[in-house]
């Protein structure tokens, strides 16, 4: 009886799992396909971002400039009108520089390690690869059911990165949409507004909330694609 049992245990749990494995291998070809295909989204090599960004809390904003290239290379420039940052990233290389414009001094160049080092190229990877090949950081997406988003059916998946750093996506059932991100720091991303960019569907704006309520903003006036960057980018702030 209890071999039995265990069988049919044994049984359910496979089952579970080729539905969970075909379940999101269905949901993330929908979502791929709404965003413009495999075809467009594969023949990605570089993203630049332009744009607005405004911090809800401390009533600061400013521009931002994103440069984001495979496999793994990444930088940020943001201003406000006292304060300017750099952020780079390049696979296993990361730093982080403040200027002060008021005083006209700038930061030694933090180093990024750990944890924060595997967040941020999570993050970069993410970015450039639109919900696929995570095996390459080691990575694993796992189905996590249905659930009910603003009334609507959702699917929710997590791609887990290890050393519990996660994204749960929450997709649109029937369309692919992509309707919000939670991250393992407490955060939630929600895209707003679309706008096609050489066959690709990229959000006007995220917005990042924080137990309910909104903690900042970005809005994008200018993306490009496939643009050679110099490789100067990607080295550490001097």
């Amino acid at each position: 009886m209890k071999f039995k049992s265990l069988l049919i245990i044994t049984y359910a749990l496979l089952t579970i799992n080729i539905y969970g494995e075909k379940a999101t291998e269905d949901i993330v070809s929908k979502a791929r396909e709404y965003l413009g295909g495999d075809e467009v989204l594969l023949n990605i090599k570089t993203i630049y971002y332009e744009g607005e960004f405004e911090n809800v809390l401390s009533g600061d904003g400013g521009t931002m400039k994103i440069w984001l290239e495979k496999p793994l290379k990444y930088r940020m420039v943001s201003e406000t009108q006292n304060i300017k940052q750099i952020i780079v990233v390049n696979d296993y290389d990361g730093w982080s520089q403040t200027f002060d414009k008021k005083t006209k001094t700038k930061s030694l160049a933090f180093v990024f390690s750990g944890k924060d080092l595997k967040r941020t190229r999570a993050t970069v990877w993410e970015n450039l690869n639109f919900f696929t090949n995570l095996d390459m950081l080691r990575g694993t997406v796992i189905y996590q059911g249905e659930v009910k988003i603003e009334n609507q059916d959702a699917v929710l998946i997590k791609f887990d990165y290890g050393d519990d750093i996660y994204f749960k996506r929450y997709f649109n059932k029937q369309t692919g949409r992509l309707m919000q991100t939670a991250s393992d720091l407490g955060i939630m991303l929600k895209e707003i507004g679309e706008q096609k960019i050489n066959g690709i569907l990229f959000p006007t704006s995220i917005f990042t909330y924080k137990d309910d309520k909104v903690i900042n903003s970005m809005t994008f006036k200018d993306i490009r694609i496939n643009e050679q960057f110099d490789e100067e980018l990607f080295t550490e702030p001097k």
